[in-house]
């Protein structure tokens, strides 16, 4: 685990602002090289409302540079619990493809909290295709 004394951590704002202006590939780069020497790695957002931190994580040459460290299981943090069988149906084989195109494109919106109203599709959407580019890369969500 990361060490909260770390200047990554002291210096989170600034070291945010970086990881924006990175390319995917250097994303995907260092993603590589904190997995390939840690036993487990977190990557963490602060606005559940954006795809970001699961958009980063699925991208191919992501998932690509987690399997070349070794990583084997990848574990996700739901938004919405009732999400969780389906997610886990699709990654087991049991949902199709096409299915799975419903549950981002009909199920838009968070219903609770101050989060009401608000469109979830590119986080569904996000976590799809992570399960889709980890299976191609012989990592479990």
């Amino acid at each position: 685990m990361a060490d909260l004394g770390n200047p990554l951590f002291k210096n989170a704002p600034h070291v945010a602002k970086d990881f924006k202006k990175a390319t995917e590939a250097g994303i995907a780069q260092r993603l590589g090289t904190v997995a390939a020497h840690h036993d487990y790695t977190v990557i963490a957002d602060m606005d559940h409302r954006s795809p970001s931190a699961y958009s980063i994580i699925s991208k191919d040459q992501s998932m690509a540079a987690l399997k070349s460290a070794g990583v084997k299981h990848i574990a996700v943090e739901m938004l919405n619990p009732s999400d969780q069988p389906i997610l886990d149906a699709y990654a087991n084989g049991e949902i199709s493809d096409r299915a799975m195109k419903h549950f981002y494109q009909d199920r838009m919106t968070f219903n609770t909290g101050a989060d009401y109203g608000t469109s979830d599709k590119p986080v569904k959407k996000s976590l799809v295709e992570m399960i889709q580019n980890a299976k191609q890369n012989g990592i479990s969500i």
